[in-house]
């Protein structure tokens, strides 16, 4: 029993640590989701785009008319891309020098911009990009694997274990260790987040009843949860 007491609270710690590095990358995509193209809404950018955007609102994507509004563009484009690093343009490696947070937001700014052009495929405008930006097949297959899974029609499920379904020491009611935790630190969790301020994680367990074997480990990583929504926001 102690050899599976230390395995759980070993893999409850990386979860946790898990989900407070994901939370910081969740804060770091708000940020940029805030900040996204705030340099078009100034100067020198804001009269230069205004005077171009009729063009580049109304050309196909990637077309020679496309190519020709970014030339007549030139002056906003150059001073937009120094200033902001989800544009391949920013960097003079291109793509290559990006981080993982700029693809993600370059890609919400290709799938909004693709929006806004009626009949505008996302897929596409992928294809053209990969060959403007030089992708590799792989980065360009990730991408296009991302936009089906985000925003595709179809519901991406989960891949099945190798070799047959993975054995686990569930319930009564089929559930596993891993879900049993799971669903203890989500009751906790609404259940703390009801209750007025002064209260502890501890006592609102106990007063609901909590019930499972590893009361402490789920207050730990309800606690872990609760210190990372109030983390402050560090920008670059």
């Amino acid at each position: 029993m102690a050899e599976s007491d230390g395995f759980v609270a070993s893999t409850i710690e990386h979860i946790n640590r898990v989900h407070e590095l994901l939370r910081e990358v969740q804060r770091e995509l708000e940020r940029r989701g805030k900040d996204h193209d705030a340099s078009k809404l100034r100067e020198p950018e804001c009269s230069l785009f205004e005077h171009a955007y009729e063009d580049l609102s109304v050309v196909e994507y990637g077309s020679s008319a496309y190519k020709t509004a970014l030339v007549q563009a030139r002056q906003a484009l150059d001073h937009h891309y120094a200033y902001n690093r989800h544009h391949p343009e920013h960097f003079a490696d291109g793509v290559n020098a990006m981080t993982l947070t700029d693809l993600v937001e370059m890609l919400a700014d290709w799938k909004a911009a693709s929006e806004r052009r009626p009949g505008a495929d996302i897929l596409q405008g992928i294809e053209i990009n990969a060959e403007r930006f030089a992708l590799s097949p792989q980065l360009a297959t990730i991408i296009t694997n991302t936009v089906n899974a985000w925003w595709g029609d179809s519901e991406v499920t989960e891949e099945p274990p190798p070799n047959g379904s993975v054995p686990h020491h569930g319930s009564d009611h089929g559930l596993s260790e891993r879900e049993l935790f799971d669903a203890a630190c989500d009751r906790l969790w609404g259940a703390y987040r009801g209750t007025l301020e002064g209260r502890t994680l501890e006592e609102v367990a106990e007063e609901i009843g909590l019930e499972t074997t590893h009361v402490e480990h789920v207050v730990h990583a309800v606690s872990a949860m609760l210190e990372s929504e109030r983390t402050p926001v560090h920008p670059e």
